[in-house]
């Protein structure tokens, strides 16, 4: 089945029971040699249909209450990205986590143990590894933070792993697709952490200030397909308001646009433009700016703009910050700016708004571009199996079948009940997820980090001298592809 196909059934399943047929008294096998099929055949999964037609069953394998040891990233405002709940509480999403861990526990006779390690869960994977120590099984990880360890060898390759079925539909393609360099893939994103979905970029809307300014209908606009940076840039332009008169934009006016320095890579991003790609060979390398680059680069400006109340940096210093606007999700709720770009996950937290809200996908380059995308930011988890562990094929059932299940009862609970019910008020703003949900898209200079370059080019394009991007490319493209290269000469040396 197509991502996009399966992206639609998961965004319109309701929240059903776990999946029938589960076996849960299975036969005692070795730990090291359980009943684990292998990957399925490509040719035999283009023949397959839709994901609730497959007959999926956790396969039977006895691992006599092991205990899982999953390193995972600790709770945040914006995030749900705890793996595991201790008791059900009534609502939806906690209650499909726990219910599908308990299934998993049960069928492969296991237990789940987590070890939060916050924004430096990488960092005690990468511990234990250096000290050659079999202390965690599986790890969670920030990309941006966990990606780069992939450098020094200590993942192994999932595709070394025959218990992942990787080509089934409730894996994401695109992750994958991306994440894999020459042909090895040493960590991918799994929904078996909602955090995956949390943190999709996404444009909130304040419908509000759309009525006042008596603004197009941006619904329409992306239907029609003309939702581009130029009919953003307009938009915001026009809601853009000295509301007290004194000739400077402050806290006290309204913006067109709130977010922060990282919503630069992100627009041109999902504009079409990566700042790392990868050959036929699947060997990554920095791009150089073409026209279109260059296009979309000066269209990405134009959006982060100070001037004329278009583009407010609420990291920066500007008259009137104060505690209660110093955040892009306090602003927008504040009805303090027309558009707020943030991740999926800040949806929640602006159900507290007075003002209906809208969400949107990020704008294309123009209407020549064939699909709306939208980046992932780079607090996306991604998961990876330390090469200290002794038996990735236990850990390849286990979060294989962590990742099916969560297709079927976590993120339908997320999406249909929580999203769709409780958080946005409009069935527009359903649709249009659906559209967000379908096109993810993963630039490897931010997963990777490579010399921290996106970084680069993010305060390039955000300074008032930042016109030509050709300039950062310049200074910093040589330490780049040395850096890539030292990622694949690690990649060549290792499995």
């Amino acid at each position: 089945m197509k991502p996009a196909k399966y992206a639609k059934y998961l965004f319109l399943t309701i929240l059903v029971s776990i999946l029938p047929g589960l076996s849960s008294s299975c036969a005692d096998t070795d730990t090291s040699d359980a009943k684990i099929p292998a990957n399925a055949d490509a040719n035999a999964q283009t023949e397959q249909t839709d994901f609730e037609d497959e007959s999926y069953k956790i396969p039977d394998a006895d691992f006599d209450g092991y205990v899982m040891r999953l390193v995972t990233i600790s709770n945040e405002e914006w995030a749900i990205p705890e793996l595991d709940v201790e008791e059900e509480t009534g609502e939806p999403v906690n209650d499909a986590i726990y219910r599908r861990n308990r299934t998993a526990e049960d069928a492969l006779n296991i237990i789940i143990q987590e070890f939060p390690g916050g924004i430096q869960s990488h960092d005690m994977l990468r511990k234990s590894v250096m000290a050659n120590e079999d202390e965690y099984d599986l790890m969670f990880s920030h990309a941006s933070s966990g990606g780069p360890i992939s450098n020094l060898g200590y993942y192994v390759n999932l595709y070394d792993v025959r218990s992942l079925n990787l080509a089934h539909p409730y894996w994401d393609q695109g992750a994958i697709e991306s994440f894999e360099l020459m042909g090895k893939l040493y960590f991918t994103a799994s929904d078996a952490c909602l955090m995956t979905n949390d943190a999709i970029w996404v444009l909130y809307f304040n419908k509000k200030i759309i009525q006042e300014a008596q603004l197009e209908n941006p619904y329409q606009l992306v239907r029609d397909g003309k939702w581009t940076a130029d009919a953003m840039h307009k938009m915001a332009r026009e809601a853009a308001t000295d509301m007290d008169g004194d000739g400077i934009f402050t806290a006290a006016d309204q913006w067109g646009i709130v977010s922060h320095p990282l919503c630069f890579i992100e627009f041109l991003n999902c504009m079409g433009e990566q700042l790392v790609k990868k050959d036929g060979n699947g060997y990554p390398f920095l791009i150089y700016p073409d026209e279109r680059f260059i296009g979309a680069y000066k269209k990405t400006r134009e959006l982060t703009s100070g001037e004329s109340g278009v583009f407010l940096d609420i990291t920066g210093n500007f008259k009137g910050k104060s505690a209660d606007n110093d955040h892009a999700s306090k602003a927008f709720m504040n009805d303090r700016a027309l558009f707020c770009a943030e991740v999926l996950g800040w949806s929640r937290k602006f159900r507290e708004m007075t003002a209906d809200f809208g969400i949107l996908p990020h704008p294309k380059y123009d209407e020549n571009q064939p699909a709306y995308q939208n980046a992932t930011a780079n607090t996306v988890p991604i998961f990876a199996i330390p090469i200290t562990n002794p038996n990735p094929e236990r850990t390849g059932t286990f979060i294989d079948a962590l990742t099916a299940l969560s297709a079927t009862t976590v993120t339908p609970a997320y999406y249909t009940i929580s999203l769709e019910g409780k958080f946005t008020r409009d069935e527009d703003s359903i649709e249009m997820l659906d559209i967000i949900r379908t096109n993810r898209i993963y630039d490897l200079a931010v997963i990777y980090n490579w010399n921290n370059f996106f970084n680069d080019v993010i305060n390039q394009g955000m300074s008032k001298s930042g016109d030509n991007p050709l300039t950062v490319f310049d200074k910093s493209g040589e330490k780049v592809k040395a850096s890539i290269e030292k990622t694949m000469d690690v990649f060549n040396e290792v499995n």
